[in-house]
């Protein structure tokens, strides 16, 4: 059987060597001072940890910071510290159904069906829409994500996500020129 059946796909574990801490914060309720690896380099700050997933063998932690409920990568993390003081606040699912009632601007795009295919784990029911309300802020991870698609997806609105993928197709040409 064992050579009948493949394991496809990504088989790099990341290290999480943070998860059990974590875990332990979660479920104790108590705030942590974390040193995370950003694309800007690293920052330290404090975050109440309210939940975990595992995301394509990838465990992200969920937290409270000055910034809101982020999500963050815990094998990013590069120190960490429990802190003594507690936090109170709603379960993680209570939390995310939150967060998807921030401010949203309609997003419309003209996919063809491998830009659909691409984009399949980005967009929900992206086989049936073609228009998502998405928070403002959400925008430009989300043009970075549209990226994957490259000529098989085509914003139609809002003019900011347009602005945005252009941005970075701009920056695209310049590096192949």
């Amino acid at each position: 059987l064992e050579q009948n059946i493949l394991w496809l796909g990504n088989k790099q574990i990341p290290k999480a060597p943070f998860t059990k801490e974590i875990y332990q914060a979660v479920e104790r309720r108590n705030k942590m001072k974390m040193t995370y690896r950003t694309t800007n380099g690293q920052r330290t700050f404090t975050v109440a940890p309210v939940g975990m997933a595992l995301l394509d063998l990838k465990w992200y932690v969920f937290g409270l910071s000055e910034l809101g409920l982020r999500q963050y990568r815990i094998d990013r993390i590069e120190a960490i510290k429990l802190l003594d003081e507690t936090f109170e606040c709603e379960d993680l699912v209570t939390l995310l159904q939150a967060s998807d009632e921030r401010v949203g601007v309609t997003v419309q795009l003209e996919l063809t069906s491998l830009g659909r295919r691409l984009l399949e784990d980005v967009l929900p029911d992206i086989e049936d829409k073609n228009e998502w309300d998405v928070p403002e802020e959400e925008l430009p991870f989300l043009s970075r994500q549209l990226l994957k698609a490259g000529a098989e997806v085509e914003v139609k609105a809002p003019r900011v996500l347009r602005e945005m993928m252009k941005e970075h197709v701009e920056r695209l040409v310049a590096l192949y020129v």
